[in-house]
């Protein structure tokens, strides 16, 4: 028994450490891809691929059917519950395919910059949901299994396959939009038949297996709360097409996954630890409480200053990153690090509210925020991309305002206390950002390159937050984290 549990603990911190290192690796293959891709294509092809790819992802969502959170959550899984999902989310995904290739020469009156060139890329890419729709409940099950370093180590040969492989040669023979489209489909593909070569299930159906309706209760419960996720997810890519066409949605997507890609790989990776971290103390709400004030203190200490930086040193990211001619994208960057940020943060209270299991609650707050974006849409029609988002961000901040209350009256700690969770990172933040001004605008003087400077700009950065932190861990985290580790460490005594 005792070995088992070792076992298991040496595999969750094995999971943990893949997980980080993956999305690391991955990160820097993305931004080296996106600096090499962006010098050969134009900001209009993204925009018309990153306009298929956002309907496409967010169908997606629908196809799910939740299907992920129940083969993971589900305590035990047999054969015929195996095969239950697989059919569901395979016909899910095959109906949506289908209702894509026919519903598709629409879009062009929601967006009629969209040429029929654009509708016929959206159609292929749409394949992907049927290639998924196969692999889906593999993955998943590997994910049941903690196989994140099958999982990684395969999305990192699928990725390097498809887009430095496929799309980066492509580009380079000069095919353009297809170059994407090949890319994306090869790493979708490669992906799947490393999932099945692992994790090859049954596909046969079982007759007499009578749970599809429990299934479909259990996956779509979990489905309507990741759909609302992902509206709000891609609301603003949308935003940008509806209002301001197809070029500023090539502009706002590089750019956009610039600054999403070291705040994601901070933030996801934490959560996937953290979800089962607070579930555990779910009954016990002053330990939780302590670890979820701790966890706010540090992350937002954290990804703040991380998103104020980004924002300081926005034209020298994109210049040289993107390279020259992206220059129309560079207003685009410190506003978007700011709503990054709020995404960032606002993330974790939405973590704690699904480990407490109060997702009811989350809809409601989800939808509210939703109205209030569209309403706001409605009334004041934003002509520019800065107007636009203001809005999102005004949106994100009601929804962190929201949130913060609701885990409150969860967690039953004061108004003090939200303030003291979050006023730590205010030094950080300010200090970084005044850090990389002052260097930026003394190597603007001295003559030094977009590039070199770039690379200061990311050491002063470094070496402000380091010490910040350093701070902020002697004189206010040092306390609640031993008392909280404590705690962990004794957890056995409480179960």
């Amino acid at each position: 028994m005792a070995g088992g549990k070792r076992r298991l603990s040496k595999k969750i911190a094995g999971s943990i450490q893949w997980s980080y290192s993956g999305k690391l690796i991955s990160a820097i293959i993305q931004i080296g891809y996106t600096a090499l891709i962006a010098r050969l294509l134009d900001p209009e092809i993204f925009g018309v691929v990153a306009i298929c790819n956002t309907i496409i992802r967010f169908i997606q969502f629908f196809s799910e059917m939740g299907v992920s959170s129940t083969i993971i959550q589900k305590k035990t899984l047999s054969d015929g519950d195996k095969t239950s999902l697989f059919y569901i989310s395979f016909c899910a995904n095959l109906i949506l395919c289908v209702l894509i290739w026919i519903t598709a020469p629409l879009i062009s009156y929601v967006i009629p910059e969209l040429t029929r060139e654009s509708i016929f890329i959206l159609r292929v890419l749409s394949l992907s949901c049927i290639i998924n729709g196969i692999s889906h409940t593999g993955m998943n099950l590997l994910k049941r299994e903690l196989e994140f370093k099958y999982l990684n180590i395969g999305l990192l040969i699928s990725q390097v396959i498809g887009q430095v492989g496929v799309g980066l040669t492509l580009a380079f023979l000069g095919f353009g939009v297809w170059s994407l489209v090949g890319g994306a489909l090869t790493q979708v593909m490669i992906m799947a038949v490393l999932v099945l070569f692992k994790k090859a299930h049954s596909f046969r159906f079982y007759k007499t297996h009578a749970d599809y309706p429990g299934l479909i209760k259990q996956s779509s419960q979990f489905s309507f709360l990741r759909i609302l996720e992902a509206v709000g997810g891609y609301l603003p890519a949308f935003s940008v097409a509806f209002y301001l066409g197809v070029t500023a949605t090539g502009l706002f997507d590089r750019v956009f996954v610039l600054v999403i890609l070291p705040l994601e790989y901070f933030s996801s990776s934490l959560s996937k630890v953290l979800f089962p971290v607070f579930s555990r103390f779910q009954r016990r709400r002053e330990d939780l409480g302590l670890a979820f004030k701790t966890t706010i203190t540090l992350v937002s200490s954290v990804l703040l200053p991380t998103a104020a930086g980004m924002a300081v040193a926005g034209d020298k990211i994109v210049l040289t990153v993107l390279g020259p001619d992206w220059l129309p994208s560079i207003p685009f960057l410190p506003i978007i690090a700011v709503y990054t940020g709020l995404i960032s943060v606002s993330h974790f209270f939405g973590v704690l509210i699904d480990a407490l299991g109060y997702l009811k609650q989350k809809m409601i707050i989800q939808t509210l925020v939703l109205i209030f974006i569209v309403s706001a849409f409605i009334l004041f029609r934003p002509d520019t991309f800065h107007h636009l988002f203001y809005i999102l961000i005004s949106a994100e901040i009601l929804k962190l305002v929201v949130f913060s209350f609701f885990s409150m009256n969860l967690l039953s700690y004061s108004p003090m206390d939200l303030v003291l969770m979050f006023y730590p990172s205010i030094a950080p933040t300010m200090g970084v950002a005044t850090a990389i001004y002052f260097v930026k605008i003394q190597l603007s003087q001295l003559g030094m390159s977009t590039a070199g400077s770039l690379m200061l700009c990311i050491l002063t950065g470094f070496v402000s937050l380091s010490i910040s932190l350093w701070v902020l861990w002697v004189f206010v985290y040092t306390c609640d984290i031993k008392k909280f580790l404590r705690k962990v460490r004794f957890s056995r005594n409480y179960e």
